[in-house]
Formats: C-alpha cells, structure tokens, sequence
C-alpha cells in the first residue's frame, strides 16, 4: 500500500536565507541599509573611475605643462632682446639693434612652435583653453613680426650710416653733396626692401587687431588699440614711400636739377585741389639740397595781364565770382590733381608770357619775368597744414619780428598778408614776400635736425601726403607713373566698383572754411530692383561776420559711378542740382549758402548702375571714397545693407565691420582715402 523511497534532500539554511531576503524588503530599516551599501559601491567604482581619469588628464598634461615653461622662457627672452633692440635703435647703433631683433625674433619663433605643438593635445584642443591658446598665438605672431620689423629697419639705416663715414651726429646740413647724392641713389634702389618691410609691420598690425578681447586682456584693451595703429600707421608710410623712393633722386635734383613751380593752396578757402591759390612759388633743387626759392603774390602776375587773358572761366566760377575771364589763382577747378597741375602750368606760362608783353609795352623790367625757367620739372601744391605740422617737429621760427609756431602760423600769416603788412610799410605787391622768408627758415632748421628727429620729421611729411596737403604732378612720363596711384598723385582714381568724392569749392566766402566742420554720410541700400545710394553732406558754420568769416557759399559736387541716377535732392540754394559727367565719373553738382550759426544739409539720393548691383550678386563689392585735398577735421559714416549675408569684409577694426550677417559700418576720421572690399 506505501511505497517508501529516497526523496530529494532539503536546504533548511539555503531556505532560511532566502526567506530573510524576501522579509528584509519589507522592513524598512533593512531596506534602508541595503540601499546605503549599493550606492557606496557605486561611489567607489565612480572614485576609481576619476582617479584613472585623472591620472591619464595628468600624464597628458605634462608635456604641456613642461612646453609651457619653455614657452614662457622663450616669450621673456624675446621681450627682453626686442626691448634692447629698441633702446639700441634710439642710440643709432642700428647693426646691434638689427642683431638683436633677429634673436629676439627666433625667441618668439620657437615659442610659437612650442605653443602650435601644445595646442594639438587633447588637453588643450578640445576645452575652453584652445581659444586663449588662439590669442597667444595672435600675440606671439605679432612680437615675432615686430621683430622681423625692426630687424629689417636696422639693416636699412645700417646702410645708410654705413654710406657716410661721418655719419655719427651729423645733421643733414653737414652731409657733403657726395654723401646725399649716394644715400639718395640708395633709397632709390630699395624699393622692394621697403615694400617688405611695410607687409611685415602690417602683419604684425594684424596679429593685434585679431586678439579677442577676454577679461585678462582687458586692462591692456587702450594700449593694444593703440599700438596696432602706430604700426599700421607706420605700414602705411612705408607703403606710400616704397615706390616713391624710385622716384626721389630725380625729384630731388640728381643727375639734373629740378626746377618747379609750386602753388600755396589755402584751406581756409577751400577750392578743389586744397585751397585758392593765394600765393605761387619758383623752387630749385640740386642734388637733395634746396638751392633756390622764391614766393610771389598770384595777384603780382594775374592783376597786370587782367586785359590780356581771353579764357573763359567754368560756368560756376562765371555765375558766382561773376568773371570774364579765367585767371592762373582760380586754374585748380578740377579736381584731378594732374588735370589742374597741368592748367596751372599752362595758365602760367601764358601769362609770363603776357607778362613780357606787358612790361615791354611799358619798358619796365620784372624780377619775375627773369626768375622763370623755360621749362619746369613739374607742379608742386602745398597746403599750410604742411607748415605747421613741420614747425611742430622743427619749433617756432622768427621772421620779420614774429614768431611763427604751429597753432598761430595760419592765422598770423593770413593777418600779416591781409592787414599786418600796412603797419609794416610794406606795398601791396610784397606783403606775401614773406611767405619765401618763412620757408627759407624752416630750410635751415629742417636739415639742422638732428639724427634723432630726422624719423619724427619724414614721419611728418609722409602723413601730409596721404591727407593729400602735399600734390606732385611731373613733367617726366616715367617718374608720373611711379607717383601715379599714391596720395602724393592727387588723382581721382578710375575704378570699377563703387565710388563717392564729395568736393567742394569755396565761392566768395573769404576765409570761413576754417569755421566750416563737415560730417559725410553714406548708405547703400540693395533690394531686388538694383543698388540705391543716399548721400548726406552735412556743413556746421560755427563763426560770425568779420574780415576773416562770412556766410559759407560752396559750390558742391559729388562724383558717384558713372551712369547713376538721381532720384532726389534737398538742401540746395540756388536753383536744381545738375548732373553731368567728368574724368569718367558721374557728377551732382549744387551751390549751397549757410549762415552763420546755421547747418546745411544737402541730401541726395541715386541708384547706381546695374553692372554694379550684378557685381554683388556675383559676389563681391568694392567701395572707394576719397578725401578732397585740404579738407581737414571731417568725420565720415558709411553704411551698407545687402540682402545676403556677408562672407568676408575689409577693414575690420575699430569703427568699422559687420554689423548684422548683411550690414557693414565704417565710421570714423576722414583723413585719407577709405577702402571697402567685401565678398558674399
């Protein structure tokens, strides 16, 4: 009835374990404890976790850390060879000063190596830190350029210390003829190695401008700005002399002299090229020395043949001066500085040779007939902002019992010329003989500088050429092509993109451009039917009636592209605003008078071509806007809004770039011509 057998055996303690598990989740301390435990070993793989991590992070970092103190060493190196360098090049011991910059140079060189390196780590290349890396490498770019700079301009003055055996403490005057004529032959071969030596320090401009300004680099905000424009500035000079310094022999006097005819343009009365011409010269140079100069009131040659000129003037200077006749002080109506330079020399030639007529007729002799060379080199146009940027490098100069500085030179000398010469007893026809005493003056103090102001001094002049305040037209085909395309050329440029040059000419308003501000507006506008362009030219008169300053009449004409439209047109006085074309441009011309105290505002608004608006569609666009001669104080603003955005823009700096993905803005000083290049 039982069947008895073997069955399998139990686990009383597996069983019993196994029930405490399943009871310990249901009471609540246990739970509590079971829970703590996990979570500890969680933590603790975490801690083996990092720990491994950081241990790699640390091993990664090292050689980082080690290129870091080497970088740093190489850096301080760098700094202290370049500051010797400079201190050398002030004492003009430019071969040690040269031989310095090279070392510091390769200083800088191997940290950037060093820093390029550390940015391929892990460490660096993929955190926060690549992007102060990025400003390291800007900055040490920029030390390594400045020092490929400097070491370049030692070699240069090296040389020409090394062409005068005398050269230890000497002024220009002491030079022997022989010594300039080889340092004149020397500049004129070193062309490209100034034109290198202009890149280089424009590299170094643009390491700096190219630093992201971050909190560490904030207290050193003003002086970067500062000194990546001193460099740019310097650049700048460069590239204006490079090519010139072909040039210079031959315009200054050597293998032949050069003679030419210089004119005063007073900015105080603005006409086109600078000013009215108040007062011509004749100026001989032998050799780079100034052998000859005299200086002549343009009435003294414009008022005795007054009955014997038969051109006729341009319709304005006819309207508004209500002339007959077109006379040598108003020849500067283009301006095309070689257009007018070419007039001036015709106008004076003519009537030299009216002079001679004139004078025979009466059987009296005239210095001037005899002080005029047959033939010129060429047209010199000078504004006073030369004089007195030069008198101060040069100091005050006394003549004729005044003391002339750089802040009284223009109104004395307008004084002396227009009133002060009746105190003085002297007649009409000498009261600008003065101005010939002033510049033999600064002749004499100029080439006495010593050695150490001599950069100060060509620094002085070289920015006087790009504000224009310095014209040379020549009569040597070869040496114009060597001028043609700087600022020392005053040309209106030819160009293919867009184009603005708003001049104007002071029409019987006696002396009130130095009263006059101006503020230049620009904006473009694109939208599918074409390129609209609005132009604003805003003109504040901030003096009175007196002999100096009256109500301001201008005859203002603004060049635009050729074949642009006007659509519309406020501010004028006089009549309409007439459109019609000059040296391949577009010309809007209108006559406006303001009051003392009062703005005008002369507003007009045009389409340019189409073949422009088909350039930005294929694009690019390139904007030129250049300055007028003599103008001085103006500020410039200049908008641009396209409807696609903007790949690549230039400058990009201070005052000027994108303003959202489709704007530009460019606002600022208006010293010199501003280009603007932008690509889509």
């Amino acid at each position: 009835m039982f069947k008895f057998s073997k069955g399998p055996a139990v686990d009383f303690l597996a069983a019993y374990n196994q029930a405490g598990k399943s009871l310990s989740g249901l009471i609540p301390a246990l739970a509590r404890r079971r829970r703590r435990k996990k979570i500890l070993f969680g933590l603790r793989l975490a801690l083996y976790a990092l720990a491994v991590i950081l241990a790699i992070f640390i091993i990664s970092l090292a050689p980082a850390v080690l290129l870091g103190r080497q970088i740093f060493n190489n850096s301080l190196a760098g700094k202290d060879l370049l500051e010797k360098s400079i201190f050398l090049s002030k004492k003009n011991e430019f071969a040690a000063a040269s031989l310095a910059a090279s070392q510091a140079g390769q200083y800088f060189d191997n940290a950037l190596a060093q820093l390029r390196s550390v940015r391929e780590t892990a460490v660096i290349k993929h955190t926060f830190l690549d992007r102060e890396a990025e400003n390291a490498v800007f900055l040490l770019s920029a030390a390594s350029f400045l020092s490929q700079g400097v070491a370049e301009g030692g070699n240069f003055l090296k040389q020409i210390n090394l062409l005068n055996a005398r050269s230890t403490g000497l002024n220009y005057n002491q030079l022997s003829r022989e010594e300039r004529t080889k340092i004149l032959v020397y500049l004129s071969e070193s062309g490209r190695e100034l034109g290198q030596l202009s890149l280089t320090l424009k590299q170094a401009g643009d390491n700096l401008a190219a630093l992201r300004i971050n909190r560490w680099l904030r207290p050193w905000q003003d002086k970067i700005s500062f000194f990546a424009g001193q460099l740019k500035e310097s650049s700048a000079t460069l590239e204006t002399f490079a090519p010139l310094s072909q040039a210079l022999p031959w315009l200054l006097g050597y293998p032949n002299e050069s003679n030419y005819l210089f004119v005063l343009q007073n900015q105080d009365e603005l006409r086109p090229t600078g000013g009215f011409i108040g007062t011509f010269g004749l100026l001989r140079l032998v050799a780079g020395d100034l052998a000859d100069i005299s200086t002549h009131d343009i009435y003294h040659l414009d008022m005795p043949i007054k009955d014997e000129v038969k051109n006729s003037p341009p319709a304005p200077l006819a309207k508004y001066l209500n002339l007959e006749q077109w006379f040598l002080r108003d020849a500067n109506w283009s301006p095309d500085w070689p257009t007018s330079a070419r007039l001036i020399e015709s106008f004076y030639q003519e009537e030299i040779r009216l002079l001679k007529k004139v004078r025979a007729k009466e059987k009296t002799k005239d210095p001037l007939i005899d002080q005029s060379p047959a033939v010129f080199s060429g047209v010199i146009g000078l504004t006073p902002k030369v004089i007195t940027d030069l008198l101060s490098v040069i100091g005050p100069v006394a003549v004729g019992g005044q003391i002339y500085d750089q802040d009284n030179f223009t109104k004395l000398l307008e004084y002396q010329v227009e009133k002060g010469y009746v105190s003085l007893g002297l007649p009409a026809w000498e009261r600008k003989e003065v101005i010939g005493d002033i510049t033999r003056a600064l002749k004499v103090e100029f080439f006495n500088l010593p050695p150490e102001k001599w950069a100060v001094a060509v620094n002085s002049i070289f920015q006087n050429i790009q504000q224009k305040n310095i014209l040379i037209h020549v009569n040597n085909p070869d040496i114009q092509k060597l001028l043609a395309g700087s600022d020392l050329s005053g040309e209106i440029k030819k160009t293919a993109g867009d184009y603005l040059a708003v001049v104007d000419a002071n029409l019987a308003a006696l002396k009130t451009d130095a009263v006059v501000t101006r503020y230049l507006h620009y904006q473009l506008e694109e939208n599918p039917n074409g390129l609209f362009a609005e132009v604003v030219a805003n003109y504040a008169h901030h003096g009175d009636f007196d002999w100096r300053t009256t109500r301001y009449r201008t005859l203002t004409r603004v060049y635009v592209p050729a074949g642009s439209e006007l659509i519309s047109a406020t501010g004028q006085t006089d009549g309409e605003v007439a459109a019609s074309t000059e040296l391949d441009k577009t010309v809007f011309s209108a006559f406006l008078s303001i009051e003392p105290g009062a703005v005008g505002v002369l507003r007009l608004k045009y389409k340019l071509p189409d073949r422009l608006a088909a350039a930005v569609k294929a694009g690019h666009y390139d904007f030129l806007v250049q300055k007028q001669p003599g103008v001085t104080g103006q500020e410039i603003d200049l908008v641009m809004n396209f409807l696609r955005p903007i790949k690549t823009g230039e400058p990009i700096g201070f005052g000027s770039g994108l303003t959202a993905p489709s704007s530009f803005h460019l606002n600022g000083g208006f010293v010199q011509d501003r280009i603007i290049s932008l690509t889509f």
